[in-house]
């Protein structure tokens, strides 16, 4: 839930560059460029967000102060008075010499939200405290040199009463001091290269529910399920994003938007195909890594506990060969349940390390057909014809997953495994998976089938496996499992019989 409060910091980034976004201003008195400035917000939200007083842009002192009324937008809505409250934002901007904007802000917007009927409500709340922005956009490169932001902490609360079964749920979490920072740098071409380290000192989230009587339990019985984490941190960067493309395009669906003419904005398909395309592959690579120190869960029928956990996302562009990858380690993990068999226990892992890359090719030529045949006045707004090719063109791209080395082990096993399994035309693929030993978990199984008839199953599978499996050097048993492009499958050269 933590990692949830995490997209508000980004949002606020953005926002901050749109208002800035336009070429170095020319020297002038202060009210003619506070009019450049509200012509850039227009070209970036639209004509009516400064008509209706959502974005207001005025001098003060040396730069300009802009406020982002967000209440103006909602009441547009016409929602029950109370049902949705937002707060104010306000951003100052100070032009630099170079052409740069030194933006900062001390203040995030708030959320609070309530609606009620005759059978329950939903209301809630958001606050971000003691926050701080500080940073360098530079309108050149369409994104900050460098930018920190910081927060005392993040509350959020949620709370649900469903009046026909007497039942309620109230969350309330606390996310404790965050930090952002980032630094961008010119890749040429109009994309940019930017870096981005978060750290975070905690969390912890309460949910606590209320519900009527079952069974012997008393009327308004409490049930209480915890969240915990310790201190986090995240680093990454996002190579050649194609900003001035984006920036260009979000421009264009603006003005777009903002077209009285419905025909004038169906004829302008053919230049927002242009722009499309001029955007692709959107970036090189997107990667980040974080992890997490001293996960817990607290409930009423299971605790879990992870010291440390760690995750790695890699995301390629739309280019002439894609890759997509994520890594997952989790170290000294407990699971606790009553609900779980106690003979289970040994079998469960305490280390897990899991890393698995897909690729495919042509997710450029893919992406191109998918933009030259659009029509938004279609429905579907792709024709078949244009899907089929698609689907052969990643057909014909050698999807692959690709296993890397990893790792599970339990107080019972210790179990490696890697591979790779080709996705088409046909699957075609090989894994080696190794064990120190199988006799522990067949120990563990057999004591449980003593007393369920079932498990002799479980029993049996195993031992078949252990049959199976070949001596290695190091004293491991050893499987090394093929599917040819027959599809049969062998394990150690020997062919399994068909399902």
């Amino acid at each position: 839930m933590a990692k949830s409060m995490r997209p508000l910091p980004r949002l606020a980034l953005l926002c901050a560059a749109s208002l800035t976004a336009a070429p170095a201003l020319a020297d002038g008195p202060a009210p003619d460029r506070a009019d450049e400035l509200r012509q850039t917000a227009m070209a970036y939200f639209g004509k009516s967000a400064l008509d209706l007083g959502v974005i207001a842009i005025d001098p003060q002192g040396e730069g300009y102060l802009a406020t982002v009324d967000f209440q103006r937008a909602v009441d547009r809505l016409h929602l029950p008075e109370g049902q949705l409250a937002v707060g104010r934002w306000s951003i100052l901007m100070v032009p630099m010499a170079d052409g740069a904007w030194k933006i900062s802000a001390d203040n995030l917007p708030w959320i609070a939200f309530n609606e009620s009927s005759d059978t329950g409500s939903v209301s809630g709340s958001m606050r971000t405290n003691d926050f701080r922005l500080e940073g360098v956009y530079d309108p050149t490169l369409g994104a900050f040199r460098s930018s920190a932001w910081r927060a005392a902490s993040v509350d959020f609360k949620f709370y649900t009463l469903d009046r026909t079964k007497s039942e309620s749920s109230d969350t309330q979490l606390h996310d404790l001091g965050v930090t952002l920072e980032t630094q961008a740098a010119d890749a040429g071409g109009g994309a940019v290269t930017t870096k981005f380290r978060e750290k975070d000192e905690g969390a912890h989230e309460t949910v606590t529910l209320t519900h009527s009587s079952v069974g012997a339990a008393p009327a308004s019985a409490l049930t209480s399920d915890g969240y915990r984490q310790g201190p986090s941190e995240m680093e990454g960067s996002f190579e050649r994003l194609r900003t001035a493309q984006l920036l260009n395009l979000w421009r264009f669906l603006v003005a777009s938007g903002d077209q009285a003419n419905p025909e004038a904005a169906i004829g302008a398909q053919s230049e927002l195909r242009a722009k499309l395309l001029a955007a692709l592959p959107l970036w090189d690579n997107l990667k980040a890594t974080a992890t997490v120190h001293d996960v817990g869960t607290d409930a009423p029928d299971l605790a879990i506990a992870i010291k440390t956990l760690s995750e790695t996302v890699a995301i390629g562009g739309l280019d002439a060969r894609s890759d997509f990858q994520l890594a997952l380690k989790l170290d000294d993990l407990r699971l606790k349940s009553p609900l779980i068999p106690a003979w289970v226990e040994p079998l469960m892992p305490t280390a897990v390390d899991f890393d698995i890359n897909m690729s495919v090719a042509g997710l450029d030529k893919a992406a191109r057909v998918a933009i030259e045949d659009i029509d938004s006045t279609a429905q579907p707004p792709l024709s078949s014809f244009s899907q089929a090719k698609i689907k052969a063109i990643l057909a014909a791209g050698e999807p692959k997953l690709i296993l890397a080395p990893g790792r599970v082990t339990s107080p019972s096993l210790d179990l490696t495994f890697e591979g790779e399994l080709a996705l088409a035309p046909k699957l075609v693929g090989r894994f080696k998976v190794t064990a120190d030993t199988l006799d522990k978990a067949l120990a563990v199984l057999a004591k449980a089938a003593d007393a369920d008839d079932e498990m002799q199953a479980a029993v049996q599978g195993l031992t078949f496996l252990k049959g199976l499996a070949k001596q290695g050097g190091d004293g491991r048993l050893a499987w090394d499992i093929a599917i040819g492009d027959d599809g049969a499958v062998t394990v150690n050269g020997r062919a399994m019989p068909e399902q």
